[in-house]
């Protein structure tokens, strides 16, 4: 069972909320004066209620968790007190809770932007580790600056957004450093994260395989961006970040051996995750049913190809893994005719393009992944 927190806030007036569940199983909110009380003498009665207490309050720090991040609910739960049970929750509570989780987001985001500004911040860390290339100075507040810069932001605003209590700007400067640091393992995670997609494609899990992948898409594309500095964001999924792309699994496939690459090809081409996978995004018609929905949601061009680029980007990891161990398997700098004809049946299928028409189970786990990138593609109706 799970409620959002705009559900409670909806009852925030109220004097107090509990759970509530229909004939059908269905669990909802109930308020009123004396709802969470007993007024019974007796403790079974007592302990009752204060079980579905407990409930009520885990269903909303549950929600709050999933908008403001665990360590923000666990840390605000624990501060008001409100996970004893003894009391019901109240909407003054919810309301308080929330606007506490608000100032303080609202807080560390202005801290981290002052880390950014100040000279003994940012600039200072960048400089100490080598990576002063990262941003550009006269933009480095706004964010306008190299594609590394602007991941580099996103990754530290990221790891400050969810810290359940205020940040100084001393440890602004440590989750920075460990930002860093993690950019700096991303080569080892990549290779890991190869034998991962390899290990999930072992099984018929499609989710599974399809989180792989994204997973490694994202660190690929990371990487892309420190390295490829001179590329900005609206250039992500162009040759530059394509060719870095095919640079990086060429360089984890060549560790093959010929027969192990031809084994793991062939593998990878009966799998019906890569049949479905290339089915739906091989053709130009779900990309375009995507962009479509995108600017209906007006989005600005930029937006559009950020975002079409991280809905679409396990095929072209898949499609670069499979050219590359089909480079290894022949021996040879481009790729065979086989392979020349498994991509032109399976991108040219009867419902390329067409989730509707794909595997149900595909089409689930397709849809679970993209919706963590924020686009629900069946509100808008594809």
């Amino acid at each position: 069972m799970s409620i959002q927190l705009q559900q409670f806030l909806n009852v925030a007036k109220s004097s107090n909320v509990t759970i509530s569940q229909d004939k059908q199983g269905d669990v909802g909110l109930k308020t009123g004066r004396f709802q969470g009380r007993t007024l019974s003498p007796f403790n079974a009665d007592k302990a009752v209620q204060k079980e579905k207490n407990l409930q009520t309050t885990g269903l909303f720090l549950n929600a709050l968790a999933k908008e403001y991040g665990s360590d923000i609910a666990s840390s605000l739960a624990t501060k008001l007190d409100l996970k004893s049970g003894n009391k019901p929750l109240s909407g003054k509570v919810i309301q308080r809770v929330v606007d506490s989780a608000n100032a303080l987001k609202a807080f560390n985001a202005q801290a981290v932007k002052d880390y950014m500004q100040a000279p003994s911040g940012a600039l200072k860390t960048l400089a100490d580790n080598g990576h002063m290339n990262w941003l550009n100075l006269e933009d480095r507040v706004e964010n306008k600056g190299f594609a590394a810069g602007k991941q580099f932001v996103t990754l530290l605003q990221k790891a400050c957004q969810d810290v359940g209590h205020p940040l100084t700007q001393k440890e602004i400067a440590q989750l920075a450093e460990g930002v860093i640091d993690n950019i700096h393992r991303l080569p080892k995670a990549i290779e890991q994260g190869f034998a991962e997609i390899i290990d999930a494609f072992k099984g018929e899990d499609h989710y599974l395989i399809l989180q792989s992948l994204d997973a490694n898409a994202d660190r690929v594309a990371q990487l892309g961006q420190f390295h490829l500095a001179d590329v900005d964001r609206e250039k992500l999924g162009a040759d530059d970040q394509t060719k870095y792309q095919q640079q990086l699994i060429a360089d984890v496939v060549n560790k093959q051996s010929v027969n192990e690459a031809a084994e793991l090809l062939t593998h990878l081409q009966s799998h019906s995750t890569s049949k479905e996978l290339f089915a739906l995004l091989g053709s130009f018609e779900f990309a375009n049913d995507v962009s479509t929905a995108l600017i209906e949601a007006d989005l600005s061009s930029e937006e559009i190809s950020y975002e079409l680029n991280k809905l679409t980007r396990t095929k072209p990891l898949l499609d670069a893994l499979m050219t590359e161990l089909d480079k290894r398997a022949h021996q040879q700098d481009s790729i065979s005719e086989d392979y020349r004809q498994w991509l032109g049946i399976y991108s040219q299928a009867d419902h390329g393009g067409n989730l509707n028409a794909v595997g149900a189970d595909f089409a689930k786990s397709f849809l679970a992944i993209v919706a963590k990138a924020g686009v629900d593609l069946r509100q808008a109706g594809l």
